[in-house]
């Protein structure tokens, strides 16, 4: 009836998990919509339960995708003139966004993505536990890494050639890990957040 009144009209529906029955009726939360979405297949340990995406980031995402897809309904107004229906869901909207990754290392490796708590192929990228709880520590690429190492105070170990590329390092994160313990297990979440911070390290509380 809108589009009767003003073909170019563009209405974006965002739902938790998409408008067709069953799972339209179905109770939404962040837990069951990363379930649904198959990133709980992929984080936390193995030997653990399933994970859903922490905190809001399911509502999160699934807007920042429902309003991309709203900007590009309006730019193809923009050519065409005619408005668009935008119906996203969050489930969706997650299995596309991480599910890239999977289907990558699916084709390099001829197998099915594991749980993991650690992005493959790059370290550190993942959770550590410091003095008083935990930190999100990334340093994916080698400039990154360079300067962590600077904040740790240039330790000898860290310039040892086996841990001068991503990907050596992510081959031996768990050793990698154990001598990051002494420096984490050193300073709060907040002294490392402010550190890193101003050397340009991605981390986080």
């Amino acid at each position: 009836p809108m589009k009767s009144l003003n073909p170019r009209i563009i209405v974006t529906t965002n739902t938790p998990l998409g408008p067709r029955e069953p799972y339209r009726s179905f109770k939404a939360t962040p837990f069951n919509i990363s379930h649904c979405s198959g990133i709980s297949s992929m984080i936390g340990k193995p030997d653990r339960k399933p994970l859903p995406l922490p905190e809001d980031q399911t509502a999160y995402l699934g807007a920042v995708t429902a309003a991309g897809a709203t900007l590009c309904a309006l730019f193809a107004r923009d050519v065409d003139g005619y408005g668009q229906d935008v119906d996203i869901s969050e489930a969706d909207a997650i299995g596309g966004l991480f599910g890239g990754m999977s289907v990558t290392r699916a084709f390099i490796t001829q197998e099915p993505t594991p749980r993991f708590h650690r992005l493959p192929f790059f370290y550190p990228n993942g959770v550590l536990p410091c003095k008083d709880g935990y930190v999100a520590l990334v340093a994916n690429t080698d400039d990154q890494w360079e300067r962590l190492v600077e904040v740790m105070g240039n330790p000898e170990w860290a310039q040892e050639e086996v841990f001068k590329t991503a990907l050596s390092r992510s081959e031996l994160a768990d050793a990698l890990d154990e001598l990051l313990m002494p420096w984490l297990m050193q300073h709060t979440k907040e002294e490392i957040f402010r550190m890193c911070q101003s050397n340009r390290v991605p981390t986080a509380p």
